[in-house]
């Protein structure tokens, strides 16, 4: 807690008034809003989408990524738990599927997963750069485009 306030700039009792003193609370918050931005499920990054500008979007998921790579490990690790943080990430992933869902409605839900996996592998990737993500990119949309 001693660090999170150091490097929000914030008492460690404002963190307290506000979340509570439930660690897994405070992270479950943490969750959802990184997960919010980290997933592109904000009214920015929906924009971005609507615009076309989806690799765009993946590019500022990975610039997040990479300012703060312990989010994989903690994703990672996290994701399966019973608890209210695994609870808050798996919820991200789903509200990145129903946005996959309102952007490809014709697709079946095996289709969406594998949009999905395409799209979060393509963000966790190290190796990738800029362009790459640009063409896998095209090649999800034009995919998910087929009947």
């Amino acid at each position: 807690m001693t660090r999170l306030s150091k490097m929000s700039r914030v008492s460690r009792t404002l963190i307290y008034y506000y979340f509570g003193k439930s660690k897994l609370g405070i992270l479950r918050e943490g969750v959802n809003l990184f997960g919010a931005e980290f997933a592109g499920v904000t009214p920015e990054r929906i924009a971005m989408w609507r615009e076309g500008r989806i690799a765009e979007s993946f590019l500022k998921s990975r610039k997040l990524l990479g300012q703060m790579p312990q989010l994989a490990s903690f994703y990672f690790l996290n994701r399966d738990q019973e608890n209210e943080v695994g609870e808050a990430i798996r919820a991200k992933e789903n509200q990145f599927k129903e946005k996959l869902s309102q952007f490809f409605p014709h697709l079946s839900r095996p289709r969406i997963d594998g949009l999905f996996a395409g799209f979060w592998g393509a963000v966790f990737a190290p190796s990738l750069n800029e362009r790459a993500v640009h063409e896998i990119a095209d090649a999800l949309l034009k995919s998910a485009a087929e009947k």
